[in-house]
């Protein structure tokens, strides 16, 4: 099955094969120790729940057991693009990227004249107050700690909020049958829902402009991932926070 690019482009696993890269560069990092003994909120929770489930079933939290997670997801995956006959095109791929890093910046110009209803500045590469408070209390203190940062956010926290989370409360209130966006009301109060919940879990990390700053983007990410799916809105996470913690939008 073959559509245009941004019908393509919205599939999961058009997703799925662009943010692999993302998710190699973001384990690496975790190995070489680049965020500490600390993990993005998201990714902690999503691995906390995995050892749950293991010590449940009675086996060994360990590198046998996320080796065999990951085999079984491969397979999963190469199934899935072939029973839903998704072909993927590398020009897409490659447009996906460039299309995320323009909407990274269009994320940061909403969000700031949401909350200032004034222009940010570009190419300053002084990232501003706030966000430098929030690297401090993160201990995100060199360029590779905020990259890798940067991308578990992206990969991980819209894994978690936006395909798990958003999709659970549409369920709970849809009619039965109905795709996510197709009931209007019913998409906006789940993805309230699942902003405030998203911004709950930067609690303590950052001030009260940090988290209304953060439940404004996350309105703006649950609208970017019901338009055009989770490989999009994980791409232009990961611009936007790059974008913020390098100073090229303050």
């Amino acid at each position: 099955m073959n559509g245009g690019y941004a019908q393509e482009t919205k599939r999961f696993g058009y997703g799925i094969v662009a943010t692999l890269p993302l998710l190699l560069l973001y384990e690496y990092g975790i190995w070489q120790g680049a965020l500490g003994n600390a993990l993005n909120g998201a990714d902690a929770l999503l691995r906390i729940a995995l050892a749950y489930i293991a010590g449940f079933f009675g086996l060994q939290y360990g590198t046998w057991l996320m080796a065999g997670v990951v085999g079984i997801l491969a397979v999963s995956f190469l199934v899935y693009l072939k029973r839903q006959r998704v072909k993927i095109t590398p020009r897409y791929v490659l447009g996906m990227f460039l299309e995320a890093a323009v909407t990274g910046i269009v994320l940061a110009i909403l969000v700031h004249l949401m909350l200032s209803r004034s222009l940010p500045r570009f190419f300053t590469f002084t990232p501003n107050p706030g966000v430098v408070q929030q690297l401090a209390i993160q201990g995100l203190d060199s360029a590779w700690a905020r990259i890798v940062a940067a991308v578990g956010a992206g990969i991980f926290e819209e894994l978690l909020f936006r395909v798990l989370l958003l999709a659970i409360l549409y369920r709970l209130w849809a009619k039965p049958g109905s795709a996510l966006g197709d009931d209007t009301a019913t998409t906006t109060r789940a993805v309230l829902v699942s902003s405030v919940l998203f911004t709950l879990l930067h609690f303590g990390s950052v001030g009260v402009g940090g988290l209304i700053s953060i439940f404004a983007s996350s309105l703006l990410l649950s609208g970017l991932y019901v338009a055009r799916g989770y490989g999009m809105v994980a791409l232009s996470h990961t611009a936007y926070d790059l974008y913020l913690m390098f100073g090229i939008v303050a």
